[in-house]
């Protein structure tokens, strides 16, 4: 059991958290569930835009936490292990551009590719500028040699193609799970929460 202050203000977010989350079944039961077919632990992120797209508001407080003891598979549905929050970045996006591709189009999908790509490039100018001209700023990150400057760097390229190739090899099967109820044979329990 939880209380918020009355001076807490409720922050709105896209996602629902599958950890703490509230929310009522018939919504679940109306989206189909969550899709077991999203890589990951972005199931959560799925259903919250889904929700979002409807009309609902997904809403948390900032106070409210929750200490995760971390599987060694870390839940991503594939039993590999995860090397790093860097990696969630990765599948977090793939994730995300599956989203739209899968609910709104291939268009849509596109377009979210290419905001994270702008991003992603600015980000590389700046990582080089600051790591390898030397135009470092008091808060730039320091490397201790440069063989983590490269790795760093290479990740950020990474992350800039990995999610738009991923999306096209398994195009084919995203569209395929446009309809699919993953609720399909289990029972409604109705509006209970």
């Amino acid at each position: 059991i939880f209380s918020l202050q009355d001076n807490e203000a409720l922050q709105e977010c896209d996602f629902v958290a599958g950890c703490n989350m509230f929310i009522k079944n018939k919504l679940v039961y109306e989206n189909g569930g969550f899709d077991e077919l999203v890589k990951g632990d972005s199931t959560e992120v799925e259903m919250g835009l889904k929700l979002r797209d409807k009309g609902y508001v997904n809403l948390f407080g900032p106070s409210v936490a929750l200490k995760h003891t971390l599987s060694p598979l870390e839940r991503n549905n594939l039993g590999v292990k995860l090397k790093s929050v860097r990696e969630r970045w990765v599948l977090g996006r793939r994730n995300r551009i599956r989203y739209f591709i899968k609910n709104r189009g291939i268009k849509s999908g596109a377009a979210v590719f290419s905001v994270y790509f702008s991003e992603d490039v600015i980000a590389i100018l700046a990582f080089v500028k600051q790591q390898f001209l030397g135009f470092k700023r008091p808060d730039s990150q320091n490397f201790p040699n440069s063989g983590e400057k490269f790795r760093h760097f290479f990740f950020l390229v990474r992350r800039m193609f990995d999610p738009f190739l991923w999306n096209m090899v398994h195009l084919r099967k995203t569209l395929e799970c446009r309809h699919i109820n993953f609720l399909e044979n289990k029972d409604n329990p109705g509006d209970e929460y």
